[in-house]
Parts: C-alpha cells; sequence; structure tokens
C-alpha cells in the first residue's frame, strides 16, 4: 500500500497524472488520517511529503512533517532542508528558519545553497550579525562563499547603510575570484546612489559595461532614478531608448521613475504622456503611478486635473492609499480650497484610512499660511484628541503661522512647549522664531536664541545671520554685529547685502570705515544676494551709502561687487533657460518671468547709477577692443561661465540690435561692462564642448557697426531681447456646446510654438467654461470674460471671482469696450475690478480703447491714459496683468488700426508706465492688440515692437486663428 501511495505521489508532482478530484493535498490528507506507522525505510515518501507542502506554502505542515521525519531518525537531503529554509522566509517565518537552521547543524547535510539561504533571508530581515555568523560557519567547515552569498550580504549593507562595509565585501570578491554578475553590480549601485555617492555608483556603472556585464532593467532603472534626482530626465530618457534597443521591455517600476522625475522638472504633460504610451505597451498605471501624477499636478496649481485622476484612479479598480489622499490634501490646501481638503479627511476615514500626523500638518500648515490661525489651532487640537501627539514639523508650520502674523508671544509659547512633550526644535525652527524676533525689532531675543541654536549644535544659516545683524545695526549694536558676522566668516558664510546695509549706514565714521576696508580685504563681503538684496540697497540706500560705496569698495573702478553679482546670476539663470522650454505654465510664470521681470529692473537702476556718477548721465565711453579684453580675462578663470558667455554671445552675435548699429551680443556686455545675463529662456545652444575658446573668441564677434547707442535706446534693446513670451488670447462669444467642442477639437490639433513662444488663453462664455476646461490642451489657459468688482451679495447674473476661483478657472477679462461702452462701465468701477480679481489671485487681462469719436477728436492717448491711470492707482501686482489694446472703432467692423497705429499707442502705452508707474512694470508688462486681427494681418503687426500679442475675436472662430497664434514668432526670428 505504501509503495503504491509513493508512486502515485511522485506521479502527481512529476505531472505525469492530472485529476481535479486526486490532488496531492488530497492524498496527504488520507495518508495522514490512517495514522500508518512509517518505517525509515519510507524516508523517500516523507520527504515527497515535507516537499509537497513546501510547494503549497504550507509552512507549519512541512515544519510538522519535517520535525516527525527527524524525529523517526530520518535524514533528509540537502534539497528538502533547502526547500523548508525557503519556504520559511517566503512566508515571513524567519525566527522559525534560523531555529531549524540551528537545529539541523551536524544533522543535515548542509551545501553552500543551504548557508546562501539563510543569509539572504537575515539580510533580508535587517539581521546582518547573524548573516555575517553563517559566512562564518560556512567558512568553518571549508567551503567557499559564492557569488550569491556575497551579493546578499552587500545588498544587506546597503540597506543598512554601512556602504563602506558592502565595498569591502565588493572587492573582496574579485580578490577571492569570484565575477560579479548582473544582480551584484545593480544592489551595488542602488547602495551607492541611494547613499549619495553619486559619482561612485556611475563609476561602477561605467565599469560594469566595460567588463562586459550587460545591464539589466533593475540596472536600468536604478541608474535613470538617480538622473531623475539630480534633474537630469533628459539622460534617463537616453538611457530609455538604450534599453528599448537592446529589446528590453520597461515594467511599472521603471515608468514611474521617469514620470515621477518629469513630476519634479513640472513637467507633467509629458509625465501625463507617458503614461499613455504605457498604456499602449500593455502596461496598467497602478497606486503609485497615480500618486505621482496627482501630486504633479497639484504642484503646478492643476487641481481640476489632479481631481480627474483621482477619480479615473478609482474607477479603474485601484484603492487610494494614505499617500493619495495626503497629495490631494496638499494640492487643494496650496490651491486655496481648504473645504475641498476638508472634506477628503472625511473621505479618508470613510474609507478606513486614518489621517496620519502628516495629513493634519499640511492642513494645518494650509491655514496658518491663510492667516487663519484660528482654524489651525482647532485641528491641532482635533488631532491631539485623535491621540496623534504632533511632531516638530506640526509645530513648526504652527510657529511659522505666528511669525508671519507678528504674534511672537504666540509663537514663544508654543516654541517653549516643546520641551514638555520632548520635541526639540530643528534649525528651521530656530531659524523661524530669529526671523520673527528681528522683524519685531527685538535683537535681545534674536541674538539669545541665535547663541542657543549653537549650543545645541545647530548652525543658523546666512539669513539668520544677516537678519539677526541688521537688526543689531539698526540698534546701534555694532561690537555684536561685527561677532556675528566673524562667526558667518569662521563658518564659511558670506555676510549678505542685508549685512551691508546695516554697516554702511555707519560708514560717517572712521571706525565703520575700517570695518568696510576688512571687508574688502578678506574678500568674504558677498553682493550677489538675488534682485531683492540689491534693489533695497540701491532704492533705500543710495543717496547716503553709495558714495561711500564708492569711497570704500571702488566700485565705480574695478566694479568687482557688480562682477561677483553677474557671474552668480549667470548660472542661475542660464539652468534655468535649458527646462523653460518643458516647463509648466504655473512654473514658468513663477521661476522665470518674476525673476525676467525683476532681472531687468535693477539692471536699469544700476546702469543709470553707474552712469550718472561717472559721465553725468551719457553712457560710458569704452572701446570694443577694452570691453572684448576684460571679458576674456574675467572669464579665463571660470570654466563654467566661459561656456554660459560663449553659447550666449553665439546664439546672439548675427542679429542685428533695433536702432542701434551694433551686434546685441555687443550691446550685452556694452550694457554692464562684464558677463551679460541670460536674456532668452529657450532655444539657446548647449554649451560648448570641454574645450575652452581661443582668447579671442569675444573680440571677434563684438564689431561695432556703427554710433554707441544713447541709454533709451539700450533700455529699448534690452527690453526687445528680455521679453520673448507673446500672448495669443481668444474669446468665444457664440455657438452651442457642440460647435464649442469642435473650436476646440481644432486647437488641440495644432501645431503651434511651445507655450515659452506663445501664451495661447481661451475665453469662452461662462457657461462653456467647465466643458472648455475639461477638453482643452493642457499648454493653453482659460479666462473668464468678466468677473464682479467684490464678493458676495445680491447681483443677479454677475460671476464672482470667487466663482472662477472655485472652478480653476486662472485669467479674467475686465474692462471690455462693450462693458464700458453699453454697460457704462466707468473707468474707476473697471479699476476697482482689477484690484480685487488680482487680490485673490486672479491674473488680468485689461482693457483700454478709444471709440471712432475720440480717435477723430484727437485724443487716443488721453482716453487710454485715464483708462490705465484708473487701473495704476489700485494695484501694484503687475506681473499678473495683460494690458489689451482695443481701438473700439476697429473691432467688429472690418477696420483695423494700421501696424503704425497700433505701434504708436503700445508705445505711449508703455512709456506711460514708465513715467508713472517704474521701469519694471513698463519693461515686463505685456501690451496685446485686439482690433479685427484677423490671418492678413496678423504678421505685420505681430513685427511691431511694442505689440506683444492679440486679443482676437471674430477670426477665433476660424482656422486663421492658428496662423494668428505661429505670427507670435515673427519677432522672434527677425
Amino acid at each position: 500500500m505504501l509503495s503504491h501511495a509513493h508512486s502515485l505521489l511522485l506521479r502527481l508532482f512529476s505531472g505525469r497524472i492530472s485529476s481535479p478530484s486526486f490532488t496531492p493535498s488530497s492524498l496527504l490528507n488520507h495518508l495522514t488520517k490512517t495514522h500508518l506507522d512509517f518505517t525509515p525505510h519510507h524516508a523517500l515518501l516523507y520527504e515527497s511529503i515535507v516537499n509537497s507542502h513546501v510547494q503549497l506554502h504550507l509552512p507549519e505542515k512541512s515544519l510538522f512533517y519535517f520535525n516527525q521525519m527527524v524525529d523517526k531518525g530520518m535524514l533528509p537531503t540537502s534539497n528538502s532542508f533547502n526547500g523548508l529554509l525557503s519556504c520559511l522566509l517566503k512566508c515571513n517565518e524567519f525566527e522559525k528558519s534560523w531555529r531549524v537552521f540551528e537545529s539541523m547543524r551536524g544533522k543535515v547535510a548542509m551545501d553552500v545553497y543551504s548557508f546562501g539561504i539563510m543569509t539572504k533571508g537575515c539580510c533580508e530581515n535587517g539581521d546582518l550579525n547573524r548573516a555575517f555568523e553563517v559566512l562564518g560557519q560556512l567558512e568553518d567547515m571549508g567551503l567557499c562563499p559564492n557569488v550569491v552569498i556575497y551579493t546578499s550580504l552587500i545588498d544587506g549593507c546597503c540597506k543598512s547603510g554601512d556602504i563602506d562595509r558592502a565595498k569591502k565585501l565588493f572587492y573582496e570578491m574579485g580578490e577571492l575570484g569570484l565575477v560579479a554578475n548582473q544582480h551584484t553590480f545593480t544592489v551595488m549601485i542602488n547602495g551607492l546612489f541611494k547613499k549619495g555617492f553619486k559619482k561612485d555608483g556611475f563609476e561602477l556603472y561605467e565599469k560594469m559595461k566595460l567588463g562586459g556585464v550587460s545591464p539589466n532593467i533593475y540596472t536600468y532603472t536604478s541608474v535613470m532614478n538617480e538622473y531623475c534626482n539630480d534633474g537630469r530626465v533628459n539622460n534617463a530618457f537616453e538611457l530609455l531608448d538604450e534599453m528599448l534597443q537592446r529589446g528590453i521591455f520597461c515594467n511599472v517600476v521603471t515608468f514611474n521613475t521617469l514620470i515621477s522625475g518629469l513630476c519634479r522638472e513640472m513637467r507633467v504633460s509629458e509625465a501625463e504622456k507617458l503614461v499613455g504610451r504605457m498604456k499602449k505597451g500593455g502596461l496598467g498605471p497602478n497606486v503609485i503611478t497615480y500618486n505621482t501624477l496627482i501630486d504633479g499636478f497639484g504642484n503646478v496649481g492643476k487641481m481640476d486635473k489632479a481631481a480627474r485622476l483621482f477619480n479615473e484612479m478609482k474607477s479603474n479598480c485601484l484603492s487610494p492609499s494614505l499617500v493619495t489622499y495626503n497629495v490631494l490634501i496638499s494640492g487643494f490646501s496650496k490651491a486655496g480650497n481648504l473645504s475641498r481638503a476638508a472634506g477628503l479627511i472625511k473621505e479618508m476615514e470613510e474609507r478606513g484610512i486614518s489621517p496620519t500626523i502628516t495629513t493634519y500638518t499640511i492642513l494645518i500648515d494650509a491655514f496658518a499660511r491663510g492667516d487663519d490661525m484660528e482654524k489651525a489651532l482647532e485641528l491641532f487640537n482635533s488631532m491631539q484628541k485623535a491621540g496623534l501627539v504632533p511632531d516638530v514639523c506640526t509645530y513648526g508650520v504652527l510657529i511659522s503661522g505666528w511669525c508671519r502674523k507678528g504674534n511672537m508671544k504666540e509663537a514663544s509659547t508654543l516654541f517653549r512647549s516643546m520641551d514638555e512633550i520632548y520635541l526639540k526644535p530643528n534649525d528651521v525652527i530656530y531659524n523661524m522664531m530669529i526671523h520673527g524676533y528681528c522683524n519685531e525689532g527685538n535683537s535681545y531675543r534674536a541674538l539669545r536664541l541665535l547663541r542657543e541654536m549653537g549650543e545645541n549644535g545647530m548652525v543658523p544659516n546666512a539669513a539668520t545671520y544677516s537678519f539677526t545683524s541688521q537688526v543689531l545695526c539698526k540698534d546701534g549694536k555694532r561690537e555684536e554685529a561685527e561677532v556675528l558676522v566673524n562667526d558667518m566668516i569662521r563658518l564659511g558664510l558670506k555676510p549678505s547685502v542685508s549685512i551691508c546695509v546695516g554697516y554702511f549706514s555707519f560708514l560717517r565714521d572712521e571706525s565703520t570705515n575700517r570695518l568696510a576696508n576688512d571687508f574688502e580685504v578678506s574678500r568674504c563681503l558677498s553682493w550677489p544676494t538675488g534682485p531683492f538684496g540689491l534693489l533695497d540697497l540701491f532704492d533705500g540706500q543710495s543717496t547716503n551709502i553709495c558714495p561711500q560705496m564708492t569711497k570704500v569698495h571702488r566700485l565705480r573702478d574695478d566694479r568687482s561687487c557688480l562682477s561677483s553679482f553677474w557671474r552668480w546670476h549667470i548660472n542661475d539663470l542660464f539652468a534655468l533657460s535649458f527646462l523653460s522650454s518643458k516647463c509648466s505654465q504655473v512654473t514658468r510664470d513663477v521661476k522665470i518671468k518674476r525673476t525676467r521681470s525683476l532681472f531687468i529692473a535693477y539692471q536699469l537702476k544700476i546702469i543709470k547709477l553707474l552712469d550718472t556718477s561717472t559721465t553725468g548721465g551719457e553712457p560710458p565711453k569704452k572701446s570694443v577692443a577694452a570691453i572684448a579684453a576684460e571679458v576674456d580675462d574675467r572669464l579665463a578663470a571660470s570654466t563654467s561661465s566661459q561656456y554660459a558667455m560663449s553659447s550666449v554671445l553665439s546664439s546672439f552675435a548675427t542679429v542685428e540690435a533695433k536702432n542701434a548699429g551694433l551686434t546685441k551680443s555687443f550691446f550685452l556686455i556694452y550694457f554692464i561692462s562684464d558677463p551679460p545675463p541670460i536674456n532668452s529662456f529657450s532655444n539657446l545652444p548647449p554649451p560648448l564642448p570641454p574645450t575652452a575658446p581661443p582668447s579671442n573668441t569675444y573680440q571677434s564677434i563684438l564689431v561695432p557697426q556703427g554710433p554707441q547707442p544713447t541709454l533709451q535706446q539700450t533700455i529699448d534693446i534690452f527690453r526687445d531681447v528680455c521679453c520673448t513670451s507673446s500672448m495669443q488670447l481668444t474669446y468665444l462669444q457664440n455657438g452651442t456646446t457642440e460647435e464649442v467642442k469642435k473650436i476646440v477639437t481644432t486647437l488641440n490639433e495644432a501645431e503651434v510654438p511651445s507655450e515659452d513662444v506663445v501664451e495661447v488663453v481661451v475665453s469662452p462664455p461662462f457657461v462653456f467654461l467647465p466643458v472648455v476646461k475639461n477638453l482643452l490642451r493642457p499648454d493653453f489657459q482659460i479666462a473668464a470674460q468678466n468677473c464682479w468688482v467684490r464678493k458676495g451679495g445680491a447681483f443677479t447674473g454677475e460671476v464672482s471671482a470667487e466663482m472662477l476661483l472655485n472652478l480653476g478657472i486662472p485669467w479674467v477679462i475686465l474692462g471690455h469696450s462693450e462693458r464700458r461702452l453699453i454697460l457704462n462701465e466707468s473707468n474707476e468701477f473697471v479699476g476697482d475690478k482689477v484690484a480685487y480679481a488680482l487680490s485673490l489671485g486672479l491674473k488680468v487681462i485689461a482693457c483700454v480703447g478709444e471709440t471712432l469719436e475720440q480717435r477723430e477728436s484727437g485724443s487716443t492717448l488721453a482716453v487710454v491714459a485715464a483708462q490705465t491711470k484708473a487701473i495704476a492707482e489700485r494695484i501694484t501686482n503687475w506681473p499678473n496683468v495683460v494690458v489689451a489694446y482695443e481701438p473700439v472703432w476697429a473691432i467688429g467692423t472690418g477696420k483695423v488700426a494700421t501696424p503704425a497705429q497700433a505701434q504708436e499707442v503700445h508705445f505711449e502705452l508703455r512709456k506711460w508706465l514708465k513715467d508713472n508707474v517704474s521701469d519694471e512694470v513698463a519693461t515686463s508688462t505685456r501690451i496685446i492688440y485686439g482690433g479685427s486681427v484677423n490671418g492678413a494681418n496678423c504678421k505685420e503687426l505681430a513685427a511691431k515692437p511694442d505689440v506683444d500679442g492679440f486679443l482676437v475675436g471674430g477670426a477665433s472662430l476660424k482656422s486663421e486663428f492658428i496662423d494668428i497664434i505661429k505670427s507670435a514668432t515673427v519677432k522672434k526670428n527677425d
């Protein structure tokens, strides 16, 4: 009977017989129920029973029959023993596997594979001590560890953070004659990357390929991930192409890595397209994919898209995780939609997902940033009632909120209460508290906290030192301030502009002159702290400080301070230039346009300051050769600046500057007599190869072709070079839902310049806003055609700015000619509407223009000036304003202002802004034209220097609108 059962069991396991009612499990049940008294002669059958339970992933029964077998004096083979160990480890029974391993030593014939299985189990469970103990036992038995054992140990060391030990094991392998395989290289490379040894990781990757070991999908994914972490997503995609050429197919993890990299660079539209490519390849996005995309769209302010992805995720039967809810709550909080964020917490709880400290902290931070500290504290208390203990981050956002409100008493109470729950403030919290006291003018408390910070082993940042030093200077405590500056220098931190302002305010006496000279000698003074610092310096202190700066720092002679400043700003903007064409609209607005407008403003301010002091208001006279030689000398010591400079100059070398007989490249150097800024944020050539250009590179392209321009000509040229982004606005006035959908489809399919060249905004009637928003391509934006002047109230039929924000609409048109003429909206009323919309975060297209009667009477310029003045008197947030000039007599009539007429009004509008607001606003504000623009006249209009785009009406309903959009590149290509 037993021999028959044995044979039957083996045949079942070999697959030679199959029956739905007769399985290994049913046979085992039958055999065990008979309570047969097995003898040593039946060891093979016993092993079969143990192995069958192993294959069925039944660790308890496997171990039971294994122990019974040993108790009966039957010794299992190494294969059965290894199978049991693997089963126990796979079923998370590490301790049981260890006890079996220890108890069977000397009883079972263990081989290298037995030790390898146990080593891997120890490493995977984070027990390196036992892993190396197993290695010692292996060597004591006279066995040599194989590649698998070394790979497991290297992986364990990397995961535990002991990278030095991992590297030692890796090189020890080679000394033993063991050749690292794909897995060995991959775990070592991954470990190096995770520990921050980027250079070593990339070098090992190259060594792997040179050694003839082909990377596998896990190797590629690890290297791609590091490229993405390093901001080199394009390199990651090059690696993807290499992988696909080798016939290696991507898995979900690889796609998620690339999607995450794109989202970190704000390239969410590309990330979404990659998901589509992933789906076409037969791979479905998982929870991590959706979480990454939702977070990406949330970070660029597209919460409508994030919400759609959330719903799509649920419709695909994927359950949202805690991370999903946290990134959604964070996104809605940043967007100011706190009610939606709070609603998500309720949904979490309904799904059985408990909010964590992180969840509450995100919401608390949102309310604190919105100055609603009462609600923030209410959530703080609710969190504690729910049994969650606030962490350092939670306290940090609350303290930050009180500091922003200037309530240092409440901030201090929270700060000191951290000790009661044994929480230690981190350097971020200390810095916030110190800044708060500095803003309050309390130098005593700021200095005390600064010292306490040092006593606790934390190093204040440069900004904290600067704030404290500045307030000490204001209080007349120069000695204490000097101590702080010396501390900064000792720590390798550079004193900032704010410290300079504080010190130079004392330059009337000799001691402070001595201090300033000490700075000059030590070369520790850091002027390049960015636009705000420099503007503050020249705006607030130019009258008293600049003469002393000239004397002490010889600023007008060698311009060393400005040299440092420009070199700093070149690196920053040069890096941004390569990302701008692929950035989202929000990212570009925040990181590039703001930088550009400030950059322009204080360049003009510095030039005027230098020129008026040296040449009585005329531009300094300097030969081309002298400037070229100066540039060559300065750049010779800085390779990175040299490549940046050469790329920029090459891109402008053959382009003639408007109204001046010089190349733009010469103008750039002439403008500051120093390394020029990056003026074009897209389409720059790549950096030069790592070979220094000849010394005459710059001299050869800086050839003057006429008289040097005046300062005003220089400013005009600079605006033309810098303001590269045009705007095209279409407003859809008529049509049914289906007609609107057709228009949107046409726009979506159109091949138009990228959004860094032309910013396209579509403005449908209010009832179609949700339809257009859901269907419109992501690189186009949406505007409403009007909104009300204030919040709430009984204004039947009106649309409020709050409604637009709730719909996620970023733009609104205000002061359109029809509303001014038919609804009698006054200049003041339009100005109030613009101010209110801007205060809520909307971007505004503000319309101005004259009637035919006003034009014929010669009052065009006076009319548009009055309309602009009513707006300018009420706002300061000009970066979010586009001015649209609408000659009312040319709207819908078929008439159109000639290019010269349009340029005349645009020029006068810009001049009015310069004279009455600021150079910065005049330079950076876009002025677009809207008066019967069509495909026939758009190119000639677009070529005018002060026409920055179009407000398109009827033509937007026709195919020629695509030609109008493309016309924006006319000025760029001239």
